[in-house]
């Protein structure tokens, strides 16, 4: 889970208060790529969704971008 974290604040700009230290083997945690994508992409989802309930098309398409 430790790598798991520290890749997903290495790839993203997500505010993770978690202080997960050094990591030698660093390199290992490319195991969870995909998995880091697939959150990404639901967050997205869930925001274009919710931007489509309230907002017209064009708006919600700036706001997912």
């Amino acid at each position: 889970m430790n790598r798991f974290i520290s890749i997903l604040q290495f790839l993203t700009r997500i505010p993770i208060r978690i202080e997960t230290g050094f990591d030698e083997e660093f390199h290992k945690s490319i195991v969870y790529f995909p998995l880091v994508g697939f959150v990404i992409g639901l967050i997205t989802y869930v925001f274009g969704w919710l931007s489509l309930a309230i907002f017209d098309p064009f708006v919600s398409a700036i706001v997912i971008t």
